[in-house]
């Protein structure tokens, strides 16, 4: 599925489902898998370290015993960044939004269509589909809409920093909450709209709600980014490219006045030179 072919609810798929299924994350996994790499090593480290100082004697035994203590400082290491890594992130997580078992059938199939995840657990980029093939034009339509004032919330929130709006840090826990909540619900909708066709009218009646309130939210968050707030304790944010530039050309000004001073100063000892021979012929 080329990149310029994204849809809106593509994206979200491809970025943001797996949350509401409770499906770790790529930065989880690789956090676990150091974790497990540190645990494995400082596990080894001992076993040798308790080898050495056991059944072995000097020299082989100063060896070992310093690959082993390497190993669990190593082992250590690891398994520390791991866990304080996983600890800031558990501060960043939510609890999942509910969801139906309409809504986890619906979502999981789109996961592996659009992903390109097959039934055996294998992964083919070629084998990736677009919502907008797989979905009824109706309910694709309303979960796109939907998934792109989701993707335009989650974009800001994202971008946040601390000379954002204080409305948005105040409240940006709970509108990651608010926004999953709704498209769990739209999920649902979406799950009955297409498995019973004949309840699609009154389906899109009740998502009409959630779309609209996910879309006036993504445009208050605009409006508030927009605002043109400061705090006035914030510093302004350093440009770190501008003020390189800004020294290099002061830079390069101060070296073309000296050198423009060493030239003034040239030209005035040459004319010094050249007036001596007629003071001395005056004389």
């Amino acid at each position: 599925m080329p990149e310029r072919e994204m849809s809106s609810l593509d994206r979200f798929i491809l970025n943001h489902a797996s949350s509401l299924l409770r499906i770790p994350s790529s930065a989880q996994v690789s956090l676990l898998a150091m974790a497990f790499g540190g645990g494995l090593q400082l596990v080894l480290g001992i076993g040798l370290a308790l080898v050495s100082v056991i059944a072995l004697g000097p020299p082989l035994q100063w060896v070992l015993g310093i690959q082993g203590v390497a190993m669990i400082l190593v082992g250590g290491g690891l398994g520390y960044q791991a866990w304080k890594k996983m600890e800031s992130l558990k501060t960043e997580v939510l609890p999942a939004a509910p969801l139906s078992s309409e809504a986890k059938l619906f979502l999981q199939s789109l996961i592996n269509r659009v992903g390109g995840w097959n039934w055996r657990g294998g992964f083919s980029p070629s084998k990736r589909e677009r919502c907008a093939d797989l979905l009824p034009s109706d309910v694709f339509a309303m979960l796109d809409e939907a998934a792109n004032h989701y993707n335009r919330i989650r974009g800001m929130l994202a971008d946040a920093s601390p000379a954002t709006h204080p409305t948005i840090l105040k409240f940006a826990g709970e509108m990651k909450a608010a926004t999953d909540e709704a498209m769990a619900h739209l999920l649902h909708q979406a799950g009955l709209m297409t498995n019973f066709p004949e309840s699609i009218q009154e389906a899109e009646e009740r998502s009409a709600e959630a779309v609209n309130a996910i879309r006036d939210l993504a445009d208050r968050v605009g409006r508030l980014r927009s605002s043109g707030w400061t705090p006035a304790e914030a510093a302004p944010r350093r440009d770190s490219l501008n003020e390189l530039l800004n020294q290099m050309r002061m830079d390069e000004l101060a070296r073309e006045e000296l050198q423009a001073d060493d030239v003034e100063e040239e030209s005035i000892r040459l004319r010094e030179q050249d007036a001596q021979p007629e003071r001395r012929l005056e004389r």
